[in-house]
């Protein structure tokens, strides 16, 4: 296989390959804090714990974020995210906005991170967010979703909504970063090459953490 070399990046000695595979998702994480301009001492809600949610819940809280919000409707993905110091919601039949107030003393979140890649996740992330927050959007939507924003809200309280798409120069400090954060734990399935269709199947369902292709497994 011959590749550009601008598309490839040296793993670091003694990164696991494993804590390698999570370079792509951690690099993605670090543009959107980049795009937040994070605060220390504020507060955040992630809509999303898949692999990149439970990702900006371990490293919000390194770059000074004093509380993260998590909402998720998998227990299994509430469980994660819990062991790394969120405070999870389950959004099902439930007020999301409600609840982020109830957690901020009525406020709402400095930052809301929509890691679901969904309309109805955008319009979560920005009824949870306090006046003058910012909403990033780093889920991968169907180019065709259309979300219904409420242009006043955006007025009124003032927010800045950004995107975050992951970018060359992020890749270095994700390699750098997996070193010594070591998220093992987020990596919840491994599956052989040929299992593939299983860890589609198992990763579209939305219960698991990050799942791994890892060639040289038996078949399960």
């Amino acid at each position: 296989m011959v590749v550009d070399q601008r598309l490839v990046e040296r793993i670091p000695s003694g990164l696991a390959l494993d804590m390698a595979a999570l370079s792509e998702p951690t690099a993605c994480v670090l543009r959107a804090i980049d795009r937040a301009g994070i605060r220390p001492g504020s507060t955040a809600l992630i809509v999303g714990a898949g692999p990149m949610g439970l990702l900006l819940s371990c490293l919000l809280p390194r770059c000074g974020v004093a509380t993260v919000l998590v909402s998720e409707p998998s227990p299994e993905r509430r469980r994660l995210a819990e062991s790394f110091g969120a405070v999870v919601f389950d959004p099902r039949g439930s007020d999301l906005a409600a609840w982020v107030r109830s957690e901020t003393r009525g406020r709402g979140v400095d930052y809301a991170f929509e890691a679901v890649g969904s309309a109805s996740a955008l319009e979560d992330a920005i009824d949870a967010t306090d006046v003058g927050g910012t909403v990033i959007v780093v889920g991968v939507a169907n180019p065709a979703a259309r979300a219904q924003v409420s242009p006043h809200a955006i007025f009124a309280k003032e927010l800045t909504i950004v995107g975050a798409w992951g970018v060359e120069t992020t890749f270095t400090r994700a390699m750098g970063l997996l070193s010594t954060l070591n998220p093992r734990d987020l990596i919840t399935d491994r599956f052989g090459l040929d299992d593939v269709e299983a860890a589609i199947g198992l990763a579209r369902r939305g219960a698991a953490g990050k799942v791994l292709l890892a060639p040289g497994l038996e078949r399960k």
